[in-house]
């Protein structure tokens, strides 16, 4: 889309994020960092309310600063708000609350005010009847997480496994993770040591759904879900399957999961995010003119 661009003042409304401290274990909080970076990368003016940012990202603190010097010429923001956040409580004329999960499920309120707009990372957390706009930014860091240089390509060796919330409840592990490398939280190890052990695995079996599913697409290491009660009675097996993801029902579930790993399209994924952020963007901007009685 050509922006138009103005030599005088800003055009735009800036965009008040209200985060949380950076960290690398959050999917959560680090959606919320990456779309301040995106935002300010596509030309808009973003800041995030956190006390520790990204060195890697484009993601300015919001401060007390900014705000006065904004309010000192008439700028108000648009304030993008997780749903843990309850009300508007920057005061913004305008509110984009962003679903990261279902409403009041884990803190905020169930029922948001009918002015604000509706973002949905997965449209499984929309509100029944509810008006929502799809806005997905990659969870997976790909500086990171990645195999560009194939290192161990047709070297892989080992199975790596992942089990948090399944041996919280009660779980107990099979014989998959028998000689394999634990990837699990108890264990303190860097994101950097972690896509290392990915990289270099045949296979990553899992108990449960997590971020790491995607992380370990990324660096090539096939994915298979051991079956479990705990998987059944928590999740609908056709959203956890996918490109080089397998249910263990069977003994070639292994070799499922490698055929169809070539079918992984991170780029697409990346295309549809962008498509996203630039919807989101004309939206709150328009609704932002229409509130305010302002003009570009």
């Amino acid at each position: 889309m050509d922006r138009k661009i103005s030599f005088f003042s800003s055009l735009n409304a800036p965009y008040y994020i209200y985060g949380l401290d950076y960290r690398q274990q959050s999917a959560g909080v680090r959606v919320l960092h990456y779309l301040c970076h995106t935002l300010n990368e596509l030309g808009e003016e973003a800041y995030i309310f956190a006390n520790v940012t990204s060195p890697y990202l484009r993601s300015p603190q919001l401060t007390e600063e900014v705000m006065l010097r904004h309010a000192s010429i008439g700028r108000l923001p648009i304030a993008i708000y997780p749903e843990i956040v309850q009300g508007n409580p920057m005061q913004a004329p305008v509110v984009a609350r962003w679903l990261l999960n279902k409403p009041g499920h884990i803190g905020g309120d169930a029922v948001h005010h009918p002015d604000e707009l509706l973002f949905v990372y997965q449209q499984k957390y929309a509100p029944e009847g509810a008006v929502t706009h799809p806005l997905y930014i990659p969870a997976v860091n790909g500086r990171i997480f990645n195999d560009w240089d194939q290192t161990y390509l047709n070297r892989r060796q080992g199975a790596c496994y992942y089990a948090h919330k399944y041996l919280f409840f009660g779980g107990k592990l099979t014989h998959h993770a028998q000689g394999a490398t634990s990837l699990c939280q108890d264990i303190p190890r860097s994101h950097e040591e972690i896509a290392e052990i990915l990289r270099r695995s045949e296979v990553l079996y899992t108990y449960e759904p997590s971020a790491i599913v995607s992380e370990a697409l990324q660096c090539g290491c096939p994915v298979v879900m051991v079956p479990s009660d705990y998987l059944t009675q928590n999740y609908s097996f056709s959203e956890l399957t996918g490109p080089g993801v397998e249910i263990g029902t069977d003994d070639q579930a292994l070799a499922r999961a490698k055929e169809t790993l070539k079918n992984l399209n991170v780029q697409r994924q990346h295309d549809h995010a962008r498509l996203t952020i630039q919807r989101f963007i004309d939206l709150t901007q328009q609704t932002f003119r229409e509130r305010t009685g302002k003009v570009r």
